[in-house]
């Protein structure tokens, strides 16, 4: 028989406040607001992380995980999905290397390896580590990642001092202890070493004005949906010192809307991706759109972090 599910109720984990709002209800859960700092978190959360949503349907877009809400279907190894996720790697790591000289990198949540693939590629000592099971076989087997381990960030066992940099990519938000998390890594960092953090922005004109119906919004597997006020006071009390903050948009959803349904545009896509001309009239069709979206509109929905190691 199946084990009941355990829950922990949360106080804020940036000023330990236990007053606060109800934002949304979901499911068995509420989304809160904390009235002294305005963090918003879900509470209660899960006693662990639910390993079984990060399952091999996870990443090939077959998720059926029950009593979620909004868990959107990606799969990773579509191809048009597979380049951007490489066209996002090096992006990243083009940020990481406007910082930090090559050396030891550690992903906190690797995923399938990409990232570190393309880290390795460059002359990064390279290590990851992901709760999946599939995602650190993948990364080991496929992409001949063998420092990538199975690990939950609760128990993070590198030395101190032994990594010059650490990518923390859409992971913040998972975590029962952020601040703990981030306790760890300025521990395991040199002096002087990096971290880098990208996240949904609650704090977003989107994020207002859709509210439940913000894609980010997702239950269980979200815990924290940081600003990057809330997210920089908490780097700061946690041993770091902001360098930079850069906004993004993923994406704006329009060609969903227009085309009647993420199933209709998916439907659609399988048809015509096979022509070269069709993918790159898509590609330039979401990149004006998020360029509107963004730089005009303000509609950022992902903010990255650059902070260093006091």
């Amino acid at each position: 028989m199946e084990s009941a599910k355990k829950y922990i109720n949360r106080t804020c984990n940036i000023c330990n406040s236990a007053v606060y709002r109800e934002v949304h209800r979901v499911l068995e859960y509420q989304i809160v607001e904390c009235m002294k700092c305005h963090f918003v978190f879900l509470d209660p959360v899960p006693d662990r992380t639910p390993v079984e949503i990060y399952e091999e349907g996870y990443f090939r877009g077959g998720i059926t995980v029950e009593n979620t809400f909004n868990m959107e279907r990606w799969d990773y190894f579509e191809s048009e999905n597979f380049q951007n996720s490489l066209i996002r790697c090096r992006a990243r790591l083009d940020r990481v290397e406007a910082f930090a000289r090559r050396g030891t990198i550690l992903d906190i949540g690797c995923g399938i390896g990409l990232f570190l693939r393309e880290a390795k590629s460059r002359g990064w000592a390279v290590h990851g580590i992901d709760i999946s099971p599939f995602a650190v076989s993948y990364a080991r087997q496929e992409l001949g990642l063998e420092t990538v381990r199975k690990m939950d960030v609760e128990n993070l066992d590198y030395d101190s001092g032994s990594m010059d940099a650490v990518t923390l990519y859409h992971v913040i938000e998972h975590v029962i202890n952020p601040r703990s998390l981030l306790e760890s890594i300025c521990d395991i960092l040199k002096k002087g070493g990096l971290l880098f953090v990208e996240t949904p922005n609650i704090s977003s004109r989107r994020a207002r004005q859709a509210g439940l119906s913000w894609k980010y919004i997702k239950v269980p597997e979200h815990l924290n949906y940081f600003s990057a006020e809330t997210l920089g006071r908490l780097l700061e009390e946690t041993g770091f010192k902001v360098l930079r903050r850069d906004y993004a948009v993923e994406s704006t959803g329009m060609m969903n809307a227009f085309l009647g349904g993420e199933e209709k545009a998916k439907s659609l896509y399988d048809r015509w991706s096979r022509f070269s001309a069709f993918r790159l009239a898509v590609r330039s069709v979401r990149r004006i759109n998020e360029y509107v979206s963004g730089g005009f509109m303000r509609n950022f929905d992902i903010f990255t972090v650059a902070a260093r190691k006091t």
